[in-house]
């Protein structure tokens, strides 16, 4: 039986209608007479060709068995070779997202020194900012206390000149008080006089 079972295997042509393979109607029928199962048989025989030549479809990809398993079916040579398109794509992809983080990453770089550069200037004209604000406020408090100095001795010439006024008038008033009180002397001493010559007739 070892022999017949082998001619049905290799016998085998595709069945289009089950999407596998069968027993050459000869040696099929052959089989089927005797009692074997040609249609398993043949099942088998593909299978096991499947595997071999999924076996070398996969050495052939250049890529590892694990690799190529996640990326499709490796039970058939059509399924290595799809999974090997996939995994070829991915990487591809990948590659080329690296080529673009590469080749985006002068321009991040320019972006980072534009930042630090403009960061630095922004920091200079605050500085700047902040010294103009406080030289301003410094020549406002000057000017402010320039009009309080002002103020000050304006209100001090003022003073001195009421002083000076309040001094002229004491010392107005001390000759005033000095006449009046001379003009009262005067005055008692011809009282008196004339009192004294009125006594003396």
């Amino acid at each position: 039986m070892g022999f017949l079972e082998d001619r049905i295997g290799e016998s085998r042509v595709r069945d289009d209608q089950r999407g596998g393979a069968k027993a050459d109607w000869l040696w099929g029928g052959i089989g089927n007479v005797l009692g074997i199962d040609s249609e398993g048989i043949a099942d088998q025989f593909e299978a096991q060709g499947n595997k071999t030549a999924a076996t070398s479809a996969i050495t052939r990809s250049g890529f590892s068995r694990d690799a190529l398993s996640q990326h499709g079916d490796l039970s058939t040579p059509d399924g290595v070779a799809s999974a090997a398109a996939a995994l070829r794509r991915s990487r591809e992809v990948s590659d080329q997202s690296t080529q673009h983080r590469q080749s985006l990453e002068p321009i991040r770089m320019e972006m980072a020194n534009n930042n630090s550069v403009l960061a630095a200037q922004i920091e200079r004209e605050r500085l700047k900012f902040n010294y103009m604000e406080a030289r301003d406020a410094n020549i406002r408090a000057e000017t402010k206390a320039e009009r309080l100095d002002d103020k000050a001795e304006a209100r001090r010439e003022r003073l001195d000149m009421l002083d000076r006024q309040d001094h002229r008038y004491d010392q107005q008033m001390q000759r005033y008080d000095k006449r009046r009180r001379q003009e009262s002397i005067q005055g008692l001493v011809g009282g008196l006089a004339a009192l004294g010559a009125a006594f003396a007739m």
